[in-house]
C-alpha cells in the first residue's frame, strides 16, 4: 500500500527541513512506500526554494507548486 502525506507549506522556510524530515522518519514506520508532497505558493520567503532542495536529495519527497492563492474552503455542513 502506497501512503501519500501532504504537506501545505507557507512561511515555511526556517522550520521546513526538519518537520520533512520528521515525517519522513515517522512515514517510514507506517510503510515501506510512501511519498511526501509538499504544496506551496507564491511564499515571501524561500520557502519554494527550500522545498525543492529537500525534494532534490529524497526521492520520496515531491513539491507541489500551486502559483495561485487558494482560499480556504466554507467547512461541510
Amino acid at each position: 500500500m502506497r501512503v501519500s502525506i501532504i504537506i501545505p507549506a507557507y512561511r515555511s522556510e526556517r522550520f521546513l527541513e526538519k518537520r520533512i524530515k520528521d515525517v519522513c522518519t515517522e512515514a517510514k514506520g507506517i510503510a515501506k512506500d510512501y511519498e511526501v508532497l509538499i504544496v506551496t505558493g507564491n511564499n515571501p520567503d524561500k520557502t519554494l526554494k527550500v522545498a525543492k532542495a529537500i525534494a532534490s536529495r529524497n526521492k520520496s519527497v515531491k513539491v507541489v507548486y500551486l502559483p495561485e492563492r487558494m482560499e480556504r474552503a466554507e467547512p461541510y455542513q
